[in-house]
């Protein structure tokens, strides 16, 4: 049986025998000296059953903890202990069990019935039988004196102390009620520069500057706490003179209403941050990625502008010659049903229908319908073909100039100063009989061509291009070729007439050609030097071509795109033709692969970072680049 000093008592209290060394009292007597040190116990006692119900307890254990003996009856033991502390006690009851210990004390909280804890001191101890076997648990209840509930109070606010004044984060400053101060933490050691022995027992307005302690800011700022707590912003001094901007909250401490102190809470200026030269690098190479970065997607937006751009042109030129195809298969559905029509009401017919003159050929390439009357008509005279041509291109004239020498009559197609088509009388020189010589064409797309191009007025090669006959290299070549030759033909005739037409050119022309007349005479003038005597003096026709005044200048305008000028041989007195095209403009962007004029909208899309000048077209297609379809139409 464990030894519990109260429970000796009360054993040895009913095992006393009587006085005068008679017999021992009676058994129920025995009984009655036990229950009554039972019941008058200073402590409460109490049997609990290994089950952890009630088997016996006194009026101090029931009245410690609050229940009536009804309440008692329906809980147990470990149901009025805290959680917390029934986990702590749980360790100590295993060892009782195991026999490891006899008996055990712990402080703890109890649950009373009106819901709050209080806090007690338990003793227990273990009844065991003789088989060694627990039949029950004796605990001893009793309450902590002020004394110690002091201690602990005092020992926790120790605890506490002392966790404060090791808090470097934030300054914590207790002053007494008169603002001396009481107690001075790391941090405000750290943001202030005073030791601990330095400031205990001085006024708090050595933190103050000279102005505020006239004004007695650091009395006031404390008389000014009456409720709850003062939070404001203000300046203190450190130790080494500093001024320092901090946020600040005083908080009043009261006992029975009554200020005894205040605390004090400093949170620290934010410190100014240096960066090193190896992050000050760091950075500045980070900047320059990124402005490279920020380049190198301009220039990428602006290639996507300009493809964008000459997208939407190729879109309308595309949409335009998908509309004139569609009028075109529209007309043509249109005709067949009119020839159905009529061949229906031809078979209805009882008599025998009237023979129908033959239709007209159709004809690839006509001379102007109305033409000039004779008084209109010019005579070269003694102007030669190739001045005339110059003449008219240094003009920058815009229209069609029609040129006849015996049957033979040619139209030359200008559009301002440069050759773009040319059409002439003479079948062997017709496109379609250039691609059957070439093999590119038969004659059976070639009359298909023609009848589409008499239903839409289309040209005949974008229609074999349509058709996909020829592809849009070979039809370059060819009509190249064809312009040229005709040119070249026109140089031989003496004894022709010519005549201007201002106004419209044809829409919707075959290939973007843009021919220069000077191109052509430097052309044929270099190829008959080479090839045999001409048929007249090609100094003389180039010296009457471009008019010169004088022995270097010009007295005509330069053409569109090209300037000339004179030179004269070292060995000879005769001037020689020099070409000197016009600047184009280029990008620098790899994305970008065209050459512009520089009035074209594209060219002046391009920044002035990425844009590139050459001095010729000749120079630019060196560079590899081709020219934009907006402005080399």
């Amino acid at each position: 049986m464990v030894r519990l000093p109260i429970v000796d008592q009360m054993i040895s209290l009913v095992r006393k025998p009587a006085r005068g060394g008679g017999k021992p009292p009676a058994p129920n007597v025995r009984e009655d000296r036990l229950r009554g040190g039972f019941d008058q116990a200073p402590v409460g006692l109490a049997y609990v059953a290994p089950d952890g119900h009630w088997l016996q307890y006194n009026e101090r254990f029931r009245d410690t903890v609050g229940y009536t003996r009804e309440q008692l009856g329906r809980i147990s033991f470990n149901d009025l202990t805290h959680p917390d502390d029934a986990k702590k006690e749980l360790a100590l009851v295993r060892k009782l069990i195991a026999g490891e210990i006899t008996h055990y004390r712990i402080e703890k909280r109890i649950i009373d019935k009106r819901g709050k804890y209080r806090t007690v001191d338990v003793t227990t101890g273990a009844v065991r039988s003789d088989a060694g076997v627990i039949e029950f648990y004796v605990h001893i209840l009793d309450e902590p004196t002020a004394k110690q509930s002091g201690e602990r109070i005092r020992d926790g606010e120790q605890l506490l102390v002392a966790a404060i004044d090791q808090l470097a984060e934030i300054a914590l400053i207790r002053t007494d009620d008169r603002g001396l101060v009481t107690g001075w933490n790391a941090g405000a050691e750290r943001i202030f520069g005073y030791g601990r022995d330095e400031v205990i027992g001085k006024h708090r307005r050595f933190l103050y500057r000279d102005a505020d302690n006239w004004e007695g800011k650091a009395t006031n700022q404390l008389n000014s706490v009456t409720d709850g707590r003062l939070e404001f912003e203000d300046w203190r001094v450190a130790r080494n003179g500093q001024h320092l901007w901090v946020k600040t909250s005083i908080t009043p401490l009261r006992r029975d209403g009554i200020v005894k102190g205040y605390v004090e809470v400093i949170t620290a200026p934010p410190q100014k941050r240096t960066m090193s030269d190896a992050q000050s690098a760091e950075l500045k190479r980070t900047v320059e990625t990124l402005r490279d970065e920020l380049t190198q997607r301009e220039r990428t937006e602006e290639s996507l502008r300009d493809a964008l751009e000459q997208v939407r042109v190729m879109g309308e030129e595309t949409m335009n010659e998908l509309r004139i195809m569609a009028v075109a298969l529209r007309n043509e559905i249109d005709r067949r049903k009119l020839a159905e029509d009529e061949l229906r009401a031809a078979r209805e017919q009882l008599a025998s229908p009237p023979v129908a003159p033959p239709a007209p050929p159709l004809v690839e390439e006509e001379v102007i319908a109305a033409k000039p009357s004779a008084r209109a008509w010019k005579r070269l005279g003694k102007m030669s073909p190739a001045e005339m041509l110059v003449q008219h291109a240094t003009e920058h004239r815009t229209g069609t100039l029609l040129i006849a020498s015996g049957e033979r009559e040619k139209e030359i197609f200008f559009e301002n100063g440069k050759i773009f088509s040319c059409a002439s009388n003479e079948p062997g020189r017709f496109l379609t009989q250039r691609l059957i010589e070439l093999g590119y064409i038969n004659e059976e797309q070639r009359q298909k061509a023609l009848e589409i191009a008499h239903e839409t007025n289309l040209a005949i090669g974008r229609i074999l291009l349509i058709l996909g006959a020829i592809t849009e290299q070979q039809l370059v070549d060819v009509m190249l070729a064809k312009t040229e030759d005709e040119i070249a033909d026109v140089f031989e005739w003496r004894d022709a007439k010519f005549v201007f037409v201002d106004g419209e050119i044809p829409a919707l022309q075959l290939v973007p050609l843009r021919i220069e007349v000077a191109t052509l005479v430097v052309k044929r003038l270099s190829g008959g030097a080479a090839a045999a005597a001409p048929t007249f003096d090609a100094a003389a026709e180039l010296s009457a071509a471009f008019a010169f005044d004088g022995d270097e200048t010009l007295t005509d305008q330069p053409a569109a795109t090209a300037e000339f000028d004179t030179e004269f041989d070292a060995d000879s007195t005769q001037p020689v033709l020099r070409v000197v095209e016009e600047p184009v403009i280029g990008s620098t962007s790899a994305k970008s692969t065209k050459y512009h004029r520089p009035a074209c909208m594209n060219a002046k899309r391009i920044s002035a970072a990425a844009r590139r000048e050459f001095a010729s077209v000749a120079e630019a297609v060196a560079a590899g680049l081709e020219p934009c379809r907006l402005c080399f139409k």
